[in-house]
């Protein structure tokens, strides 16, 4: 629910004040105030109190004066609330404008009232009052055109006589309601007319009405009619440029995320977030060896038995094989889709790998030859498990594959639907027990796909496993701060250990049994023996979270890898240190810009690294000397970076020399989100005491404290005009604050979990907020009018960010993902794995075409966006990009939707001939055409 001011939290008092304000807004409003018409309308529309409700609605229904009766309708429009939409109509309430009048009556069902037709003067003004209106009442327009079925009359409005009228300058909602409206009025000449000019989403379905109304053009039109439907696709995809595709900028030594032992224990293998991976003596001091690095984090890690070789992946669809001797390289395996899971087998010769597309490979560890290729489920294979004959594999989907080698087909187990995250198939071969993201644990057999048991007494999210085959056991560790341990024989725990306010951030186990191993957010780990839990050692052994552990398969070392840059190798059970690697990695806190292409990527250490945008060059590194890095941003022309970290100070620095420029000390608590003003001479920062303050920059004075947030200030944006700023909390609110007086505007209250991010569009009609609920919530400016929600993958949400044009609205998560959602058809479009911890930053390069992300893995990467394309706005280059793009598309379905792309641009720009100059050379005596 939304609140125009917060009047007390005691119920009688907050009532008294409504009451009390609202009297005193009557009388402002009798002398003429428009504020005070703001005012009531929020009171009328947001207050609890129906006598507060009561009282506004008579002073609104009183106005007569046209100035005050047009501020009004305008409010009406701008809140969409049906309430005061029905207060005006029951009181007569219109603009006196003409203009007005026509958007006013449009927006709120009346325009085309039953027995009037339309008249051209009617549409004229349409037009006219739509081009001067409100951004937000544009959007409203459009919203009501399809809602009331009429489309046709805005789409005449906006398209003008010709047909095409400023069709360059539609936007994705006015391009929806020309095409909607002319389908519903079978307009096909004039449909056809603007088909090569639409935005590819929709010429999809515009192409689809023309085909079932049976309509064909004639003429010189048929040409680029027959060029343009064979290549039609059933629906957009929003596909990935390749071209656009770029290694990560300024990689860090590498935080460690993957760990691996030998089958003998001899040795460790570590892989880094920058693709480096290093293998490790266990029992002898040394490393054995480095592999060079690859593009991207480190996926998939192995050393088969033998110690002999090395199996490495980067999560893309390229596997390798190396001599542990000598660092060569054996073979290289390019699959066709990204690889998902692997699992070397147990003789040593041979690879299970599971893909994207659900399909199972077997390949020779000698040369990397498939010997055998099986298509399981239609899912992506999360896991893989192998005991004897009996292979199990899961999926995203939550189904489990059993393979059996004595039996020709698989069986497919259905599971909740949620990611199969660990499969372990029992000694025996009989039985598979199967973990869940979430949903309850099972055993399933094998022999007929069955369920055996489900697993009792889990609830929430499973963040990390364990399971002991040979213990007959396993554990799981959720979000809900607990570890809860099963027997394979019984369905309900067999013991339960509470964290309080602790995370288990990793998990193993001793492959016998006797063991439980637990790392935490901070750093510490403990160690359980088994069975029983009992609680054996417990020690800080990293500054930061464990990110990962590993126990070796005799069950006597065990090996760690924090966040805090450092792998540590432990004798168990005394949990003695043997080994420390300092990597020299920070994962990367905050990221700042950008400014032009400029973007700065800040450390958690306190390192701040300036890149240029265009090709990733590293222009300079700054030591910020700030403890912990919270928050960083930067000023709109670049000079000055202010970073924010787990002391009390704000310091600004000069990029220019890397120099301090000022500070700003607090003397209560830390600050935790900051962002410029534009002008770039003051910023707003958010604190862990649910303040926010105006800081003049470089000063370093608080010229102003805004007091609403009753826990930390979490996220904040500003409006690229500075008229609006946005807040998240810890206290589950969104606030709207207007500028330059920074009144609390609007209290949103539509989350049920603490608001981890919020964005602003480019065009100021829409913010968008997420938080740990995984949904990105969208609303209007300048009230919070809910404009819609979308569901994306499982996470918390800690980035957000708006293309160019606002079609587009890209997430990060706690996973590493980052995920793209069409604004206007409130839809998920795509995910990429983009680090292998939290996403900590996000922003766009100018011109809507590069994404540069960064992550708690340390890594700064830079991702193609998904392509929207607006032909009516497009260059020749455009059409050269999409062959390009349709060349080297990697599969049939993309390279469709190029080709798409290219037959629709070729058919916009079939009117644009130019003529070439002649080159220099005899007999040249033709004219050349292109176009």
């Amino acid at each position: 629910m939304n609140f125009v001011k917060v009047r007390g939290t005691i119920p009688v008092i907050s009532r008294w004040l409504y009451q009390r304000d609202t009297k005193k807004a009557a009388r402002n409003l009798a002398a003429g105030s428009i504020d005070a018409v703001r005012e009531l309308a929020g009171i009328f529309v947001t207050a609890e109190d129906p006598a507060s409700r009561t009282a506004a609605a008579r002073a609104l229904a009183g106005i007569t004066a046209p100035r005050e009766a047009a501020a009004l309708c305008t409010e009406c429009l701008l809140r969409d609330d049906p309430n005061l939409t029905r207060l005006l109509r029951d009181a007569s309430i219109l603009p006196r404008d003409p203009r007005e009048r026509a958007i006013f009556l449009f927006c709120t069902g009346r325009f085309a009232e039953p027995g009037r037709a339309v008249s051209e003067e009617d549409r004229m003004l349409l037009a006219a009052g739509y081009a001067a209106a409100h951004p937000v009442i544009r959007s409203q327009a459009c919203k009501s055109a399809k809602r009331d079925s009429t489309c046709g009359i805005l789409a005449r409005a906006l398209a003008g006589p010709s047909g095409t009228q400023d069709a360059s300058c539609w936007s994705y909602p006015e391009w929806e309601v020309v095409i909607r409206g002319l389908t519903e009025e079978q307009q096909w000449d004039r449909l056809w007319l603007l088909v090569p000019h639409t935005p590819a989403p929709l010429a999809t379905g515009a192409i689809a009405a023309l085909h079932a109304a049976g309509w064909q053009p004639a003429g010189d039109d048929k040409l680029a009619w027959d060029a343009v439907t064979p290549a039609a696709v059933e629906r957009w995809t929003y596909p990935v440029p390749v071209s656009g595709v770029r290694a990560p900028a300024a990689k860090p030594a590498g935080q460690v995320v993957r760990l691996a032992f030998s089958p003998d224990g001899s040795l460790l293998a570590t892989g880094t977030t920058g693709g480096t991976v290093e293998i490790h003596r266990t029992i002898t001091p040394g490393t054995v060896s480095s592999i060079p690095a690859e593009d991207g984090p480190v996926r998939i890690l192995a050393i088969p038995a033998g110690n002999t070789h090395l199996v490495t992946g980067t999560g893309d669809t390229t596997i390798r094989c190396f001599r542990l001797d000598d660092n060569s390289l054996v073979w290289t395996r390019e699959h066709k889709q990204p690889v998902t899971a692997v699992l070397p087998d147990a003789d040593g010769k041979r690879l299970l790998i599971g893909d994207e597309t659900g399909h199972l490979f077997i390949l020779s560890l000698e040369d990397g030859r498939a010997v055998i290729s099986l298509h399981l489920h239609p899912s992506p294979v999360t896991c893989i498990d192998r005991a004897g004959p009996v292979t199990a594999c899961g999926h995203a989907d939550g189904t489990v594959a059993i393979l059996n080698a004595e039996k020709p087909d698989p069986l497919i187990v259905t599971g909740p639907t949620s990611p199969v995250r660990s499969l372990a198939v029992t000694p025996d071969g009989t039985g598979s027990v199967a973990i869940f993201e979430r949903g309850l644990p099972a055993l399933l057999s094998t022999v007929t796909g069955e369920k055996v048991r489900a697993f009792s007494g889990h609830a929430g999210k499973a963040v990390c496993v364990a399971l002991s085959r040979d213990g007959g056991w396993f554990a799981i560790a959720s979000d809900e701060h607990t570890i809860r341990i099963w027997d394979y024989g019984s369905a309900a725990p067999c013991a339960t250990i509470p964290l309080y306010s602790r995370q288990a951030t990793a998990l193993a186990a001793a492959p016998d049994g006797s063991v439980l191993f637990a790392g935490f957010h901070d750093g510490t780990i403990r160690v359980y023996g088994m069975p029983g839990a009992r609680l054996l050692r417990e020690f800080k052994a990293h500054k930061k979270a464990v990110g990962t552990c590993s126990v070796s398969p005799a069950g006597d070392r065990v090996a760690t890898a924090s966040w805090d840059g450092t792998t540590r190798l432990l004798r168990l059970p005394q949990c003695e240190t043997l080994r420390t690697w300092d990597a020299h990695a920070g994962g990367i806190a905050a990221l700042a810009g950008p400014a032009g292409t400029l973007v700065v990527p800040v450390t958690a250490d306190g390192t701040a690294c300036l890149i240029d945008g265009k090709d990733g060059t590293v222009i300079r590194t700054i030591d910020l000397y700030t403890p912990a890095v919270r928050a960083a941003t930067l000023s709109p022309d670049g000079s000055v970076l202010a970073v924010a970290g787990a002391d009390t100070t704000l310091r600004f620095w000069d990029t220019r020399t890397g120099s301090l420029a000022g500070s700003c000390e607090r003397r209560s608590t830390s600050w935790r989100c900051c962002g410029f003003l534009p002008g770039g001479s003051s910023l707003v920062a958010g604190g862990w005491d649910g303040s926010c303050a105006i800081i003049h920059v470089p000063a370093g004075t608080i010229s102003r404290t805004l007091a609403g947030h009753t826990s930390t200030v979490t996220c904040c944006a500003l409006s690229p005009d500075g008229d609006y700023l946005i807040t998240g909390s810890n206290d589950t609110t969104v606030r709207v604050w207007t500028v330059p007086g920074y009144e609390a505007g609007v209290v949103i209250r539509d989350s049920s979990t603490e608001v981890g991010a919020v964005a602003i569009s480019p065009d100021r009609v829409r913010f968008a907020a997420g938080g740990s609920d995984g949904v990105i919530h969208l609303y209007y400016l300048p009230y919070g009018t809910p404009s819609g929600s979308i569901t994306g993958p499982p996470g918390t949400v800690t980035s957000l960010a708006f293309t160019e044009d606002g079609c587009l609205v890209v997430a990060g998560y706690d996973s590493g993902i980052c995920a793209f959602f069409s604004v206007f058809e409130e839809r998920l479009i795509n995910t990429v794995p983009a680090h292998a911890g939290a996403v900590t930053g996000i922003v766009l390069l100018p011109g809507n075409r590069t994404l540069v992300t960064t992550g708690a893995d340390g890594a700064c990467s830079f991702l193609p966006l998904p392509y929207l394309p607006f032909p009516a706005r497009a260059s020749f280059s455009d059409l050269a990009a999409a062959e390009r793009e349709e060349q080297e598309a990697g599969t049939e379905s993309a390279r469709a939707q190029w080709a798409f792309l290219r037959a629709l641009l070729a058919a916009h720009f079939r009117d644009e001939i130019g003529i070439c100059t002649l080159p220099a050379g005899p007999g040249l005596y033709d004219i050349m055409v292109v176009g």
